[in-house]
């Protein structure tokens, strides 16, 4: 699963988002060093999950090119047909928290 993230949420950089089954990457590509960065880990709760739709918002209260967001949105099922949506919170702040909704 990939997504292009809005620049305002990080410091007017270009990001994508990349899930995979090791968890959430920030990529951005026109820095110096373009390797994407590991933002949070897929835990047992979304383990051999399908992404549906992945968020992110909030604030660390900086503007400019310090702006980050500080948690995000995930939406979820299992493989099964006709397995319900399931949604997460994560905190982006490393400390690798998932809540489920």
């Amino acid at each position: 699963f990939w997504r292009y993230l809005p620049p305002e949420l990080h410091g007017s950089d270009l990001t994508f988002l990349l899930i995979t089954p090791i968890g959430g990457f920030h990529w951005k590509p026109l820095n110096e060093s373009p390797r994407p960065r590991q933002v949070w880990k897929r835990g047992s709760e979304l383990a051999s999950k399908k992404i549906l739709a992945y968020e992110e918002g909030g604030s660390n209260g900086e503007k400019g090119t310090n702006a980050r967001s500080t948690v995000a949105l995930v939406t979820a099922s299992s493989v099964a047909s006709g397995s319900p949506v399931e949604a997460y919170c994560i905190s982006l702040d490393g400390q690798n928290t998932i809540l489920p909704i």
